[in-house]
């Protein structure tokens, strides 16, 4: 293990316009990188980091390409965990508090569990994984990833049993993958050109991308409800809502996209690998560009951290790169968090049984001002809850919830705009009560 904080560039974008100077532009909506350079150690692709995610510690957790996991903070601390392992490429939080990853290479694949202070577990016997690529929480409690040679889609419980999926759908080179507001998984074909959705009970769709040989890679869930893929050499970045139904956006540069995450200002964040720029994206279709102040320095994976603003890992520049995007960050969606108004609000439960067991509920969306929370079981509806713009009636946003459940709930609602929060909690043992909540957040849009 090493810790080090590494020396840090500072630099400050507006448009596509990069300002080398120490000055800010006299400008509100300035965008401001700074980088952090990897130590190398003489391994090569030591400091090429690739995949990066948000963990449940607070801090930002990547891959480098060959034989390291690392950590950073959000103040730039950096601390590399050796693992042996060549091929890194996927990386997630798991519901378990624990960091999940995969690697492919030499004729082997594993998928790992490392936890926070560095402990590595492997998974997947000689033979039983082909290529892991993706990895993701999913709605169920389990974690799920795309096997990119083995074509299949598979799930493993934190226990580390893995189940297989998609043996005969046909799948054709499966790389990324989201847990999307519905409820589903969604993946990307890289050489198949398709969209796919996986249900937690493994029941696959696929849907054709409209540009051929667009090579769909990177995958997220969006603030609208819809599922949002960069396509990697269509220069296109993709949605597709929950029926199937698909648009494409084209870029305004050639920019090769692939990560993609949803992030602030309630619009999507994009890596362009050879235009190294981070693209943004409105629910619209409106595209800006920011150009990464290292040049060719390969953006690949993209993230929210805890402190709102995007991380990002420079796989040619070594670096890990931040945006500070001066923009509010709205919700992210994942696997216990429902995202509601344009990702303004943010809704999560937690519950306990008499037994003193439990956890925190799943979230799936159904519109943009409601969704719903699973607790035991995907297909079992516990907790249904909106947020309603009441602002023409009493200039407030309005909380109603509903409950088919008599175990201790605590609902809790934050505002992502102002901060401001509210939790509602149904005692052990008392039938949910309807909350009808027509005076809960103030700050009504102009």
């Amino acid at each position: 293990m090493r810790d080090a904080k590494m020396g840090w560039s500072r630099w400050v974008a507006a448009g596509l316009l990069v300002l080398a100077s120490g000055s800010l532009p006299h400008t509100m909506s300035a965008q401001v990188f700074f980088e952090y350079r990897l130590p190398e150690v003489g391994i090569p692709g030591s400091g090429s980091p690739a995949s990066i995610a948000a963990g449940s510690d607070g801090n930002l957790w990547f891959t480098e390409q060959r034989s390291w996991i690392g950590r950073i903070t959000t103040s730039g601390v950096v601390t590399e965990f050796p693992v042996n392992y060549d091929g890194l490429f996927g990386i997630t939080p798991g519901p378990d508090g624990n960091i999940w990853f995969t690697f492919a290479a030499g004729g082997e694949s594993k998928i790992c569990r490392m936890t926070p202070d560095g402990v590595n577990t492997q998974f997947g016997s000689y033979g039983q994984l082909d290529g892991p690529a993706g990895i993701v929480s999913g709605p169920d409690g389990n974690l799920w990833f795309t096997e990119t040679s083995g074509n299949r889609i598979d799930r493993i419980t934190t226990a580390g049993v893995i189940t297989p999926f998609g043996r005969s759908s046909n799948l054709s080179g499966p790389v990324g993958i989201t847990a999307g507001p519905d409820g589903n998984l969604w993946f990307t074909e890289n050489t198949g050109n398709r969209i796919g959705r996986i249900t937690p009970q493994g029941e696959i769709s696929q849907f054709p991308v409209p540009t051929a040989g667009s090579k769909p890679w990177g995958i997220a869930g969006g603030p609208d409800g819809n599922v949002w893929f960069t396509e990697a050499t269509g220069n296109r970045i993709g949605r597709i809502r929950p029926d199937g139904q698909i648009s494409e956006f084209l870029l305004p540069a050639r920019g090769n996209p692939v990560g993609i995450v949803s992030g602030p200002g309630g619009a999507l964040w994009f890596t362009e690998q050879s235009g190294n720029r981070i693209g943004r994206i409105s629910t619209s279709g409106e595209i800006t560009e920011f150009m990464i102040p290292t040049p060719n320095s390969g953006p690949d994976g993209i993230a929210v951290g805890p402190d709102g603003k995007l991380w990002f890992a420079e796989t040619l520049g070594k670096r890990i790169g931040q945006l500070d995007t001066g923009e509010t960050s709205p919700c992210s969606p994942d696997a216990t968090t429902l995202c509601l108004n344009g990702g303004r609000f943010q809704l999560r439960t937690q519950f306990e049984t008499p037994d003193g067991s439990g956890g925190d509920g799943r979230a799936v969306g159904l519109a943009g001002d409601s969704g719903y929370f699973t607790f035991f079981d995907p297909g079992n509806v516990e907790v249904v809850a909106k947020v309603l713009n009441g602002c023409a009636v009493n200039e407030r946003y309005w909380v109603f919830a509903g409950g088919l459940t008599n175990v201790h709930v605590v609902l809790t609602v934050v505002d992502m705009r102002t901060g401001a929060s509210k939790s509602y909690e149904n005692p052990l043992g008392i039938p949910f009560a309807p909350i009808q909540d027509t005076n809960a957040f103030p700050a009504c849009p102009e």
